[in-house]
């Protein structure tokens, strides 16, 4: 999400006992309504081999994430994950996993993003840095046609 063109919010999904808390999206999005321009949504899907349970969780999240952007009143697009990777990863090694060349292009492009996107151990939380490329991927294709528009 931005204001006046720049990525401006992100934030990790607020959670209590492995779900997603929605009292506390409800509020993340009642607070930073009125600066937001536009949300770009990743567009999710179901991979083969994902049990039904994994599935499900993921869809509802998604539902979740949309339903909040729609009862605060904000624009928003869905985007295929095939599309944002495409133009975001341009000029990274393409033998290398998509989570790799996320990395790397979220260091390229916020240097100090690391610190930021891992946890006290070290674990990588690969679904913030999507959040910030899914961010920059909205910003790059609203400028291009209208620098009003952001994420």
């Amino acid at each position: 999400m931005t204001v006046k063109g720049e990525i401006a919010l992100l934030t990790k999904m607020p959670f209590a006992a492995k779900e997603i808390d929605l009292l506390e999206l409800f509020k993340y999005f009642k607070t930073h309504a009125p600066k937001i321009e536009k949300v770009f949504i990743e567009r999710s899907q179901a991979f083969p081999g994902m049990s039904a349970a994994a599935q499900f969780s993921v869809g509802k999240s998604f539902a979740y994430v949309e339903a909040m952007v729609v009862a605060n009143g904000l624009p928003y697009e869905l985007v295929p994950p095939n599309v944002w990777t495409k133009a975001i990863h341009k000029g990274v090694t393409p033998k290398l996993k998509s989570k790799e060349k996320s990395l790397i292009v979220a260091k390229r492009l916020y240097p100090g993003i690391a610190e930021i996107c891992t946890t006290p151990r070290g674990k990588l939380l690969d679904g913030l840095i999507d959040a910030l490329l899914i961010a920059r991927y909205g910003l790059n294709t609203a400028t291009k046609s209208d620098s009003s528009v952001g994420v």
